[in-house]
């Protein structure tokens, strides 16, 4: 949840890149909850949830 919430924009860009790096070199998931629309837009498949229900 909010993995680079609490971070500053540095911080968070660095452990983002490496997020992502790490699932791209190891073909793994990585499953993220987040209020950042930069960060979600660098997932290759992004599932909204509005009003409870996912869109």
């Amino acid at each position: 949840d909010e993995p680079t919430g609490n971070l500053d924009t540095e911080n968070s860009d660095m452990i983002s890149k490496i997020l992502f790096r790490y699932v791209k070199e190891e073909g793994s998931s990585l499953i993220m909850v987040t209020h950042d629309p930069k960060l979600a837009n660098r997932a290759s498949r992004k599932i909204k949830i509005k009003d409870g229900k996912i869109k």
